[in-house]
Order: C-alpha cells, then structure tokens, then sequence
C-alpha cells in the first residue's frame, strides 16, 4: 500500500522534535525505499489545483469509493527542497485538529510523492469572501473562532505554519461553514 502515515498521535511536550521517526526514515523524502503504484488503490478523477511543485487532484480509493485529495509533487522539481516536503510531511502526520487538514497516507514511486488528504470542495476563505462581499458579525466570529483554534492547535504542539491567510483556508463544500487550514510547505516546529 506503500508508505502509509496514520493513527492516533501521542501527546508528549517534544513530539514535535520526535515527530515521525520511526514512520519516515528511508526515502529521497521519507527516507525509504519502498515504492508502489497508487493507481492500483486510486482512479484519478480530476485536476483541482497546481501548486508550486505539484498538482491537486481529486481521487477515488477503488476498495471504498471515498473520494480524497490527492497532491502529486514530481520529485525531480523538488530539487533542494526535500527537506521541506519532508518537514510538511512530518508536520501533517502528527496532528489532528478538526479545522486543519488531515494526511491520510503517503506514496512514493520512482517519480512522484503522492499525499492522500482531506477532500475540500468548498473554496477558499479568500473566494469566500470576494462572493459573498461581507459577512456579518456572527459569521465572522464563527470563522475566527476555527482559525484561532487551528493555530493555537499547533502553536501548542511546537509548530508554526508561517503562512496564515485565507487561500490556506479551505471550505469542506460549497454548503458547509467549516474550513481547514492547508499548505504546511513554510511550517517549521520551534521549542
């Protein structure tokens, strides 16, 4: 199933310095030499987002039929920066908070890093705001109170994402009110 970060986290004061060592240790990012196709257990179905060093797509896991997120960052255009994906990686499998983004598994193939995530349909918080055009007391202290929550989140676990605003915001769907915090490329944890 390749390279697969999941479960329950244990809460200790240096798991951030801790984080993952057992789970990452082998690769070109996380340190192993396992490799496996994710087509045998994912149908790609659509492109919803590039990023700097890869792309965004929605998936199908062919045992369930639940849809993921799926970012695929080729290798190659990592160059220097495996420190970073590994740091985001790293950083993503050790935490679990309601409004940030969670990482189910990881692939590795000869090419490409492969991240199953949360799927979000909804847009982003700055999307949000531009179509809607304002929103009222309320709704403003709802989303603040999530945002707030998600940073002192990871604040509390030694982590700093050091990219916060509302593109790395995403609604779970067009209908819902509850956002993720996403993009973990800059984060870095601190003592």
């Amino acid at each position: 199933m390749g390279i697969c970060v999941s479960g329950k986290i244990k809460k200790s004061p240096q798991r951030c310095n801790q984080i993952s060592k057992s789970l990452i240790s082998d690769s070109i990012i996380l340190k192993s030499k396992n490799y496996s196709d994710i087509h045998n257990d994912f149908d790609f179905l659509q492109v919803i987002g590039y990023g700097k060093f890869g792309t965004v797509r929605e998936a199908k896991r062919k045992s369930s039929g639940k849809r993921y997120a799926i970012k695929s960052i080729q290798k190659e255009v990592l160059n220097n920066n495996h420190l970073v994906m590994r740091r985001e990686l790293e950083i993503l499998s050790t935490i679990d908070h309601p409004n940030i983004i969670r990482l189910f598994e990881s692939y590795e193939d000869e090419k490409y890093m492969h991240l199953v995530m949360e799927l979000c349909t909804g847009g982003d918080l700055r999307d949000r705001i531009i179509d809607k055009g304002s929103f009222t007391e309320s709704e403003a202290a709802t989303i603040f109170k999530k945002i707030l929550g998600a940073v002192n989140y990871l604040h509390l676990n030694s982590i700093s994402h050091r990219d916060i605003k509302p593109d790395n915001f995403l609604y779970e769907s067009k209908v819902s009110q509850e956002i993720k915090l996403v993009d973990f490329g800059m984060s870095t944890c601190f003592s």
